[in-house]
Parts: structure tokens; sequence; C-alpha cells
């Protein structure tokens, strides 16, 4: 039997009713650390980890999740359970939460976001319909992931074309729309949060370090947390920021803080994120003590598009659009490096 829309919205209150019955955060030291999900990060995330009482995970609830705490089901039989991103630092992390649980100090997942679309995917693969999530008053998170998804699929298509102003509007409209998915996705987390009835405990809440509209959400709710770069030692050693951002991320941001933002700004913004995209490594780089090999690459990527105009990156991406990773990041920083442009 396909499950009613009515028994999905039932699910989801089931797993929060235990926040409900609490009142606000208050009393508490609350330390909000904005991370990268990468191996080379978690030595240092662990660290503010282990002067806390509790640690909120950014995530949704897994099964298996309080056994593989507790030692009584493997790391690797849970992590086959559910889809992990970058599966080294999904392993990593569970021997470090175990080791962390064992001490005394208490995990939770919360992203609400999460588990409601996790519900919705469990709908329609039991035979629910996109009809029957309209129909439901708490569709918001439906309709934020279908747009969200629509928008990237009209990016992957803009990408065989050969008509980059067309597709800098794709990378526009897909930033426009992630921007506001995110923006519930903080809102729905912070008031999940917000509920957390923990008087007198010290509290690490992790979060993706694009999450900023979360500081807003908590500070709006009477939370006022510490806010901690994890990687901020790293990157200042590199480039000198707190916490850098891709053109892409800057462009989500910009979009957050005014969607309807046009002109030479985010068309520059969306054009480097292009060049960005094709230079940046994607595959999970393992890191030895003390490397931070994501860190240094995102940099020198980073360094190498942003003082690109909008016409450089037409003909850099014209360039580089079919070349891997690697050869494309060696031909920009050559050509670059010739004409005297960005750091190369």
């Amino acid at each position: 039997m396909p499950l009613k829309t009515s028994t999905l919205r039932a699910r989801l209150l089931n797993i929060y009713c235990f926040l409900d019955t609490h009142s606000p955060l208050d009393s508490v030291m609350i330390t909000l650390g904005l991370t990268t999900y990468r191996q080379e990060s978690l030595p240092l995330a662990t660290e503010m980890m282990r002067s806390q009482d509790m640690v909120v995970l950014e995530e949704p609830q897994t099964p298996g999740f309080g056994d593989m705490l507790r030692g009584a089901l493997a790391i690797d039989t849970y992590l086959q359970l559910t889809d992990f991103g970058f599966p080294g630092y999904a392993e990593q992390s569970c021997k470090a939460m175990r080791e962390m649980f064992g001490k005394g100090i208490e995990f939770r997942q919360i992203d609400p976001f999460m588990d409601e679309l996790v519900l919705i995917h469990e709908f329609f693969a039991s035979g629910g319909t996109p009809q029957e999530i309209r129909k439901d008053p708490g569709k918001s998170v439906y309709n934020a992931e279908h747009v969200w998804t629509r928008e990237l699929l009209a990016f992957y298509r803009s990408s065989t074309k050969r008509d980059f102003s067309g597709l800098v509007r794709a990378v526009q409209d897909f930033a426009r729309a992630d921007a506001s998915r995110g923006a519930l996705r903080d809102k729905m987390r912070a008031e999940a949060l917000n509920k957390i009835n923990n008087k007198n405990k010290n509290i690490y809440i992790e979060a993706g370090y694009i999450h900023l509209a979360l500081i807003k959400n908590l500070i709006q709710l009477g939370i006022k947390p510490r806010v901690k770069y994890v990687l901020e030692p790293v990157y200042m050693k590199l480039c000198g920021r707190r916490q850098p951002l891709s053109p892409g991320d800057r462009l989500t941001w910009l979009y957050y803080r005014k969607p309807r933002a046009s002109g030479p700004k985010p068309d520059r913004l969306a054009a480097q994120a292009l060049i960005y995209n094709k230079l940046v490594a994607k595959e999970e780089m393992p890191a030895a003590k003390g490397e931070f090999p994501h860190a240094a690459d995102e940099v020198q990527a980073i360094s190498l598009v942003e003082d690109l105009d909008f016409a450089v990156c037409r003909d850099v991406f014209e360039k580089i659009r079919g070349l891997p990773t690697r050869q494309a990041r060696a031909d920009i920083t050559q050509a670059l490096g010739r004409a005297g442009i960005g750091s190369a």
C-alpha cells in the first residue's frame, strides 16, 4: 500500500516528538562548528567535540546509528545501510564518534529537512505520487527539492551546448534554487535545535561551512552560538582567510541575501564557478596527519579564477571544457601564468 501523505507527516512528527516536550536551549555554551566533510577536517573537529557534553550532527537519522555507537553494530555494516557521499570520511568519523561516545559524549542526528526528504523518497518508492505530496500541508520540502532538482537537470542539459551565456544563466538559476533550499533547511534545523532541553551542558553543533544562514536563524531564536571555522588555522596559513568561498558558494550566498540579484557581479561569479568546477579535485583524497590536500587544492583553484572577468572565463572555458581535471588545471595555470593573470 502507498504511504499516504498524512501518514508521511505523522511519521516525521514522531521523529521529533521528543523535542516538542522540551523548553528551548538555555544556560548552555553552544559552539557552531562550520566545517568541510573531508578526512582532513576530522582531527580538528574532533578536538572541538571532545570538550563537549553533546554533539549534534548535520545529518538525517540513519538506521543502526545508536547500535554503531555502542559497538553492537560493526561500522562497516552500519555504513552499508546508508549511502554516504564521502565513505572515507564517514568511516573515520564513526571511529572517532564511537571512541567519544565511550567517554560519555552524547551524539544526536538533527536535520529535519533531510529527514523529511528521506520520507518523501520512501513515499515515492512505495507508490506515492507527486499529486498526493502537493496536497500535503507540509509540502515545502518537496517543493524546494523539486525546484532544486529541476534546475540541476537544466544545468546538465545546458552543459552539453556551446552557449556560454546560457550555461551561466543555468548556473545562476541553480544557485538561486540552492540558496532557497538551503535557507529552508537551516530554518528547519534551527527550530529543531531550539527544542533541545539540555541545561548546563556544552553542545557542539556541526554544520557545513556554507550554512551561514543557520547563525542568523539561531540568533533570532535567542541562541547565540560561538562560531568556529574548523579549518580556520589551516586556511589562515594558506590564504589568510578564515574560510575561503568558491565562486559558486559566493553566488549562492549572494542569492540568499538578494534572490533577484542580477548584473555583472552574479554573471562574473557564475562564469568563474564554471572554471573553478573544472579545476578543483572531485575525488575524496586521504589525508595523513598534518596534511590538508583538499584545502590546498581549493585555495589554489580559487586563486586561479577569482580575478578572471567574464570574457576571459568564456574563452578559458571553451578551451578546457572537455579536459579532465588534472589537465585542465595544468593548462589554465600555464596559460594564466604567461598572461600574468591570477596568482599563477
